[in-house]
């Protein structure tokens, strides 16, 4: 009571205003507002103003940066991956995995001939008892589930903690070489730019043609990191998963009317089609 008071307060007087926002919050939420789409109102005004401060010359020196990286992440990460699969650390990998299967699924340490994994129906069997018995949710078995199959071993005889050890160790050394190729790459780049931006920067436009190619810029960006956050959304929405569900709760997807994360989730924007590339 002495807060109230001290504030100039009454209860009436706060029972009206806490209407009034949950009206303002209702109204916003009609709308097709949500917090989801306030990410990407965020990414989006964040990315366009940094661009347009930074300028148009900065701007597309990052992104340049960033496409050779990634470029040369896809182009190396195999062998990189390959190397660090047949190091120590690959073969830490593997028998961890190995062992911690081996002790949590009954039965998975008989030998099997590896032809015998080439079976969908027998490579899906096993890795859904598997799954079960280690309560893997059921959202991340299907895309683990085409990592696994893709890189089951073809020779030899293996059991099934060892196979799945096999191929969860290729799919995480391929993780690594990817990752770490990227970033090397992309710090080195950034600093080559750097210097050689430093030296001409005398030469370079400043004015408003440079800002609005920076805004431009910008906006690409942002489109992009709204692209990348809608394809885990699509992703988990279409597993039917309890997050899937949630995500479309709060994004109104069966519903009518327009809001921005429900138009960048429910138009497939090649989404479908990356997430059939990597089952």
């Amino acid at each position: 009571m002495l807060i109230i008071k001290k504030a100039g307060l009454s209860k009436v007087d706060l029972q009206l205003n806490w209407k009034e926002n949950q009206k303002m919050i209702n109204a916003l939420s009609a709308s097709g507002f949500d917090w989801i789409s306030l990410i990407y109102i965020v990414v989006i005004v964040l990315l366009a103003a940094i661009g347009l401060i930074r300028g148009g010359i900065k701007t597309a020196l990052s992104v340049a940066a960033i496409a050779i990286s990634i470029g040369l992440a896809f182009a190396l990460y195999g062998v990189i991956g390959g190397a660090v699969a047949e190091s120590s650390i690959g073969e830490q990998i593997s028998s961890s995995t190995e062992n911690y299967i081996l002790d949590n699924v009954s039965g998975s340490g008989i030998l099997i001939p590896a032809e015998v994994f080439q079976s969908e129906w027998v490579a899906n069997g096993m890795l859904s008892y598997v799954y079960s018995e280690l309560n893997i949710p059921e959202f991340v078995q299907e895309p683990l589930n085409g990592l696994i199959v893709a890189n089951l071993p073809t020779q030899g005889v293996f059991t099934p903690a060892s196979a799945i050890a096999h191929s969860l160790t290729l799919v995480t050394c391929s993780s690594i070489g990817f990752v770490s190729t990227f970033l090397v790459c992309f710090i080195v780049i950034r600093i080559v730019l750097a210097i050689v931006f430093h030296f001409a920067k005398k030469n370079l436009a400043v004015g408003a043609i440079s800002r609005i190619l920076g805004l431009a810029i910008g906006l690409v960006e942002a489109f992009a990191v709204c692209w990348v956050i809608s394809l885990v959304c699509y992703f988990f929405v279409s597993s039917g998963s309890d997050i899937g569900n949630y995500i479309a709760d709060v994004t109104k997807l069966n519903q009518d009317g327009f809001g921005i994360a429900k138009w960048f989730i429910s138009t497939d924007l090649g989404y479908s089609s990356v997430l059939s590339f990597l089952k």
